[in-house]
């Protein structure tokens, strides 16, 4: 692997960027060649798709302290731009253009890897709900919290879920104080609880969706 002065990464063919449960934070933004992802499923691996330049991988783990849930490895020679933690939060103060991509890829990945792995039902509406909770806010600008009306319309038409499966799981939250909602705000007093949270609905289920 090499690397530029402007965090530009270059790997060969077949080159393993992060294994899966390794505890590495990058993100990788792809701008040449291509990434495959997988995880291990029982005694099997499972295919998550190929990432094309313009395409993100890693980004979860930096978020939320998890491990990787997935491998990714070149197919081809690849270039990508990486972002360190440390870049990471001088983003959250001046929120440039890939911290928006960032949600979008997030967001989409879910609904990717849930198809595949067949994973549905509450508990991963919630952990899925949960995890993107805990970006955005992660974004916020200030502790005034986020719009619940935008924040709510933005998560059903991401994850695709009903209106009342996702107020079931706001209520959820609001109910176990990990979150508060007041005059059309969504807050919280500690992400830190929200983050456990996550932890423990991916627990309740063998194979995680969340992390990549």
């Amino acid at each position: 692997m090499k690397e530029g002065k402007d965090i530009r990464v270059t790997f060969p063919a077949n080159h393993v960027i992060f294994k899966e449960n390794e505890f590495s934070k990058d993100i990788y933004i792809i701008k040449k060649g291509r990434v495959k992802l997988f995880k291990k499923v029982g005694n099997k691996n499972v295919n998550l798709g190929l990432v094309d330049p313009g395409g993100i991988i890693g980004e979860l783990s930096i978020i939320d302290g998890g491990p990787r849930s997935a491998t990714a490895i070149t197919t081809e020679p690849t270039e990508a731009e990486k972002i360190t933690p440390v870049e990471f939060k001088k983003g959250l103060k001046n929120i440039p253009d890939w911290f928006l991509s960032i949600a979008r890829v997030l967001a989409q990945r879910i609904r990717i890897t849930d198809n595949k792995l067949n994973l549905t039902g509450p508990v991963v509406n919630e952990a899925n709900i949960t995890a993107i909770l805990i970006y955005l806010l992660h974004g916020a600008k200030d502790d005034s919290g986020l719009p619940q009306e935008e924040v709510e319309k933005t998560l059903v038409e991401l994850l695709h879920i009903p209106i009342t499966d996702l107020a079931d799981a706001i209520d959820n939250m609001a109910k176990k104080r990990l979150i508060t909602l007041n005059q059309g705000k969504i807050t919280t007093d500690n992400i830190a609880l929200l983050e456990t949270h996550l932890e423990k609905l991916r627990h309740s289920f063998n194979a995680s969706s969340m992390v990549i």
